[in-house]
């Protein structure tokens, strides 16, 4: 049903030459249906093993949490700065111009980048100091550090090369894969199993 009403909402970003509000609910949209997708793997690994569930510290829970809702609304305002694009290309603006002309949008994306950025790392070192750095859960904190490395790259080739048709795809890539492994992070982090002995350092 969800995936019905992301293509006839696709329909309706052609159709009505790309509305900003149109945009930003088909952008969600299809994060919601990744998220779909990774609840449903959860949910199948978790009924065959669930001894991955290895959490000792709740802090973990509560980091990936504010980080992945901090980067649900990065995902909004980045939406913004596209549409924002997309208009000063319709009205003729130089492409070097266009960063120089976005204004509150652009600059409230790049200070919640930052922000993501900081609680990535922050997450990482404090799950590789911990009793978890050899299970699951350090290996999804590495990959959405990773993932996070190469969306500030992206973003920073987009800001100082004039937004490159390249650069703006692998941005945007990246920022579904990394909505993506930090809401499974958040759920293999979600429910400590009582009685589990953790491996050690």
């Amino acid at each position: 049903m969800v995936v019905v009403i992301q293509a006839w909402l696709g329909s309706i970003v052609v159709s009505t030459n790309l509305t900003p509000w149109v945009i930003t609910i088909h952008m969600l949209l299809a994060l919601v249906i990744v998220c779909i997708a990774i609840q449903t793997y959860y949910w199948a690994i978790k009924l065959r093993n669930n001894q991955f569930l290895k959490n000792t510290d709740r802090s973990f829970t509560w980091i990936t949490l504010i980080s992945l809702v901090i980067l649900v609304v990065q995902v909004v305002f980045g939406t913004d700065v596209r549409e924002i694009i997309d208009h000063l290309n319709q009205q003729g603006v130089q492409r070097s111009e266009w960063i120089d002309s976005i204004g509150l949008p652009y600059h409230t994306h790049r200070i919640l980048a930052y922000v993501t950025l900081a609680l990535v790392v922050f997450l990482y070192f404090k799950l590789r100091s911990s009793v978890l750095v050899n299970t699951v859960q350090f290996k999804y904190a590495k990959i959405s550090l990773i993932l996070v490395c190469i969306q500030m790259l992206s973003g920073i080739i987009l800001a100082r090369f004039h937004v490159p048709a390249v650069a703006q795809t692998v941005h945007l890539v990246v920022a579904s894969l990394l909505v993506g492994a930090q809401y499974y992070l958040l759920l293999i982090l979600n429910k400590p199993e009582s009685g589990l002995t953790p491996k050690a350092v």
